[in-house]
């Protein structure tokens, strides 16, 4: 390595270990200045306000609408006597609404250029939050403006602190009995109880969401001794603070109906964890198996296959209520899918290294199992199928509005995945399409970038994006003039393929090998493709990162 390159190493390891800077500078506000100053004007509020409503209150439900738009208009006409957690939502909604419009929107609105907006905003929930001293004196109306906050700035990308904000947000939430299904306390009304566990399980939803952005597992998320049943599939005009008993459950599209699926597919980690990390008994299937590496895959396929099975069934039924016609319920139905197919593509992928069997490497005919090769192809197929379905929120025009929701939920372990991939076998069936779904990622951050108030010339920072683009450099090095595939980037189905695949083609059967390469299968002990544990922690990315660099992996 040169002089330069191990100096432009250096220089990024650096800014990696800088604090994360937010992507939009704040305003100078001077000691002077009054706190109703930062809050938006009558005209303006109400814009915001019809704008969350239409446009992220159905992603965010932790609000009851039309009780809180009395909140919202009633304050809106004399910002300085708000009460500091009404202050703190109603910042909190600004700032969601502001996240969700594209930046000429919000000039239109505001008058003033995206980035300067949502520093003014965030510096009113700031205040507001300091004014309300929510943490010694938590109300539901703070705890939903700071969980609506906190989901919103996952669009912003601020690292781990809001994670850390989260916990805080927890435990305030524990302190007045929210992980206590409200149906243990007699003198609440049916309508706050289904406020509260709205609001609980948002917050839990949330906390799971965040640990894995962060690397770690269900086991290792708390479940805050919770009893708290799910809240109703039931839409708010059919909540009434004056009803005597709860409404019936809806058989039909509702603003719960996105929450519910999250929630369903949050509470399948643990039993999908378990699925995959418990050593199982031999069962009939897997009896011909001559190892107890081959009785557990085995067994622990089943396993999962079962969970994933029941979640599916379960969230089916909640996504048969959309209509993709309707653009917000096209969305739901978008994510829905999306997130049942990562649910399944990581799973697996976590069962296969739970137990890299012998028995993947050099398989006979006539074996049980697929050999690692075509392993490898299928994951990356499934890897792009997932990405190409989050492509569609950037190409329909009919889901401009819900950008931002793919912009708060990334799907990093499939780009790590799919980058780790073209990094030791970088040519296949799959691998132009697979550079096409890299680049699309790449290209959709930088859109984020300047979506969010950024400059065309920012660049994605933190460990995450530096991992990327180390790794993407990585495979570039060692990518064929010409990738196998159809002209044009298309691709050739992994079935069509498999038997090519069986017989070695690869990084070390065509003469492409990284360097280092010793031309061994990934999961068999080669440093240079092992460095991915698909077995329940990716691990932070702080020290992931410092891993590769000290393990010299070329990064």
């Amino acid at each position: 390595m040169s002089d330069s390159q191990a100096a432009d190493d250096d220089s990024d390891r650096a800014e990696i270990l800088q604090p994360p800077a937010f992507p939009f500078a704040l305003p100078r506000i001077g000691m002077g200045d009054r706190f109703q100053d930062l809050f938006p004007s009558r005209r303006q509020a109400s814009q915001l306000w019809q704008s969350f409503v239409q446009n992220n209150d159905s992603m965010l439900k932790v609000l009851h609408i039309p009780t809180t738009q009395i909140a919202v208009f009633t304050w809106m006409e004399k910002p300085g006597d708000v009460p500091g957690d009404i202050s703190c939502l109603l910042f909190a909604i600004y700032f969601s609404a502001l996240t969700g419009l594209w930046p000429d929107e919000v000039s239109a609105i505001m008058g003033r250029n995206k980035a300067e907006a949502l520093g003014m905003i965030k510096l009113g929930f700031e205040m507001s939050l300091a004014r309300a001293n929510i943490m010694e004196k938590p109300s539901i109306m703070g705890l939903q403006g700071v969980s609506i906050f906190l989901q919103s700035m996952r669009a912003h990308r601020n690292s781990r602190s809001d994670w850390v904000f989260l916990g805080l947000a927890l435990r305030a939430a524990q302190s007045i009995g929210l992980h206590r299904d409200p149906a243990n306390f007699p003198q609440l009304s049916p309508f706050n109880i289904e406020i509260r566990r709205r609001l609980w399980w948002y917050l839990y939803l949330h906390d799971y969401r965040a640990a894995e952005d962060h690397g770690f597992t269900a086991e290792t998320s708390s479940d805050y001794g919770s009893d708290v049943q799910l809240p109703l599939h039931v839409d708010d005009a059919v909540l009434d603070p004056a009803m005597t008993e709860l409404p019936v459950p809806q058989q039909q599209f509702t603003g719960m109906t996105y929450p519910l699926v999250m929630i369903q597919a949050a509470q399948a980690l643990r039993p999908l964890s378990h699925a995959i990390h418990t050593p199982k008994e031999p069962r009939a299937t897997a009896m011909m198996m001559t190892t107890t590496t081959d009785i557990n895959t085995a067994a622990g396929e089943i396993a999962r296959q079962e969970v994933i099975g029941d979640l599916t069934r379960r969230v089916g039924q909640l996504l048969g209520y959309c209509n993709p016609v309707i653009p917000i319920q096209r969305a739901i139905l978008l994510s829905g899918n999306i997130v049942l197919r990562k649910r399944a593509f990581i799973s697996r992928l976590q069962l296969l290294s739970s137990y890299p069997s012998s028995s993947q490497q050099q398989q006979p005919q006539g074996s049980a199992f697929p050999s690692q090769a075509t392993l490898m192809e299928e994951s990356l197929a499934a890897a792009c199928d997932i990405l190409e379905m989050g492509n569609e929120y950037y190409q329909d025009e009919m889901l401009r509005s819900y950008v931002w929701v793919a912009e708060s939920y990334p799907q990093y372990h499939l780009l790590l995945y799919v980058l780790w991939h073209l990094g030791v076998r970088p040519v296949g069936p799959n691998a132009a399409r697979a550079w096409a779904a890299v680049e699309a990622a790449f290209d959709q951050e930088a859109m984020r970038i300047t979506r969010q108030g950024g400059t065309a010339a920012s660049r994605p920072s933190g460990p995450k994006w530096a991992m990327f683009y180390k790794l993407k450099e990585k495979a570039a090095k060692i990518r064929p003039p010409l990738v196998d595939g159809p002209a044009g980037g298309g691709h050739i189905t992994v079935k069509e393929t498999m038997d090519e695949d069986d017989e070695g083609v690869g990084v070390a059967a065509r003469g492409y090998h990284a360097e280092g390469s010793t031309g061994e299968s990934p999961q068999s002990g080669n440093p240079d493709t092992g460095f991915l544990e698909w077995d329940g922690e990716l691990g932070d990315w702080h020290a992931l990162l410092t891993d590769f660099n000290a393990q010299a992996y070329d990064l």
